[in-house]
């Protein structure tokens, strides 16, 4: 499977997420080119604020016990690029990839992760081994599912949320138009 196919799974449950009133975010995890798990975010309506698609996929998979070897050729598909606690969560379980459609530079951890990384020394913490991370991969599909919800959605944090990380993304594609 492409990276394209991947993260295309990753995208309808980002979809299934917005019809049920969710920010729609997905997530899947595939060992070489089988999928383990999938879902999308699940925690607005119930007020769980922690149960993002990548944790909720991590904690499926890690519950199965997977030898490290598997999780290192483990690779995590995202809808939009980890925030701290999920890429902690990616490092913690010993992912070997993390691919995301889209950039989110209010919460996403990638530079932050990657700057530590380069400053510290972490070599004793075998876990803590950054994954190979490839960013854009149906970005824009990303930017519509996001769009979508802050529509369909207009009112609390949640829409916020997603109209801001959709404007910073559309600054990115204009970058000398700042008044978006």
């Amino acid at each position: 499977m492409t990276k394209n196919e991947k993260m295309a799974i990753a995208l309808s449950y980002a979809s299934e997420s917005l019809l049920n009133g969710e920010c729609p975010i997905g997530a899947t995890l595939f060992l070489d080119d089988e999928l383990i798990y999938g879902c999308g975010s699940c925690g607005e309506t119930r007020m769980e604020f922690l149960s993002h698609a990548e944790m909720n996929v991590l904690a499926h998979a890690d519950k199965k016990g997977y030898p490290v070897s598997d999780r290192k050729r483990m690779q995590l598909y995202t809808t939009l690029e980890p925030c701290l606690m999920c890429m902690g969560a990616a490092l913690s379980f010993y992912a070997g990839e993390i691919v995301y459609a889209l950039e989110s530079e209010i919460d996403g951890a990638v530079s932050f992760v990657r700057e530590y990384m380069k400053t510290h020394d972490v070599t004793e913490i075998v876990s803590y081994e950054l994954p190979i991370i490839t960013n854009g991969v149906c970005r824009e599909k990303s930017i519509l599912l996001l769009e979508a919800y802050a529509l369909r959605y207009p009112d609390g944090p949640t829409a916020g949320f997603c109209r801001a990380v959709t404007k910073v993304a559309h600054r990115h594609e204009n970058p000398h138009n700042t008044e978006m």
